[in-house]
């Protein structure tokens, strides 16, 4: 599998849960190498971090695109609940688990397929509401940047 990574140049620390989110990313990670295993080469995981603005708030979205098969519309819905999965050997619990922490982060994920095929996750981590939940939830010791907590 070949990683390419786009990081925004000048982006906030973002106050997260550092192994919260690695278990996150790396669940997301997972689910893109697995999706990508038929593909001559391996498929390409993209990796985007960059500063935006969802519904009024400032805050910080990761995009991991892969060049896998997507997912089906009509799981696209449901694909965050427990039990929900693609695989024929999966329980359906990985995303459920990513959607729980972005959410105790007071933030956001979907999913979409890419024009040219494969699954593009979104999440969206705000600035201020995140690291006053994780303050009161934490207390400062366990608290990270978003950058130290990406795995590739």
């Amino acid at each position: 599998m070949r990683v390419e990574r786009h990081y925004a140049s000048g982006l906030p620390l973002v106050p997260l849960d550092e192994s919260l989110c690695e278990q996150a990313f790396l669940n997301l990670v997972q689910n893109a190498y697995e999706a990508m295993q038929d593909e001559d080469g391996g498929g390409t995981l993209r990796v985007e971090v960059q500063l935006i603005t969802q519904n009024g708030r400032e805050g910080v979205e990761l995009r991991l695109a892969d060049t896998g098969p997507g997912v089906p519309e009509e799981l696209r819905e449901e694909i965050f609940n427990p039990f929900v999965t693609t695989k024929k050997t999966g329980v359906g619990l990985g995303l459920s688990i990513v959607s729980k922490i972005v959410d105790g982060h007071h933030g956001s994920i979907h999913v979409e397929n890419a024009p040219r095929g494969g699954a593009v996750f979104a999440i969206f981590f705000p600035l201020d509401e995140t690291a006053e939940a994780l303050k009161r939830v934490l207390g400062r010791a366990r608290l990270q940047s978003c950058r130290k907590s990406l795995p590739f």
